[in-house]
């Protein structure tokens, strides 16, 4: 899974503060959500 590798990626760079951090994960949690919603939204097109 890409999302998975790329938290791997991202959690092994250093980040100047942990506030900095947790925004950037909250943006990227809500990237990937967003992501697979359309995706899914895709699917369910495609199928009907």
């Amino acid at each position: 899974m890409f999302g998975l590798e790329w938290m791997k990626l991202y959690s092994s760079v250093p980040v100047a503060s942990s506030q900095s951090s947790s925004l950037l994960s909250d943006l990227l949690s809500k990237v990937l959500q967003n992501n697979l919603r359309i995706i899914v939204s895709i699917k369910l097109f495609t199928h009907s």
